[in-house]
């Protein structure tokens, strides 16, 4: 038994691209600080956290960066 239960990793990329494809007209209802209550759909977070992606790519953000850094906070708990 390898203990795997997913072929791919999960992230929260997956969460949302998930979401959209069979979910894409649900709604997602939040209140706001001022208070009033904010409504969109699972599609609207896709369109915008792609947005958001690529506008930190044209800001020089490298797409593995983040897990390049992970991996050496992971080596070095393990070594302490």
């Amino acid at each position: 038994m390898l203990g795997n239960m997913m072929n791919n990793q999960l992230l929260i990329s997956g969460v949302i691209e998930h979401a959209e494809k069979y979910h894409s007209d649900a709604e997602i209802v939040s209140r706001t600080v001022e208070g009033p209550i904010h409504r969109y759909t699972y599609s609207d977070a896709a369109k915008r956290s792609r947005k958001l992606a690529n506008a930190l790519v044209n800001l020089g953000l490298k797409e593995r960066q983040g897990k390049a850094r992970q991996g050496k906070a992971t080596q070095g708990k393990a070594r302490q």
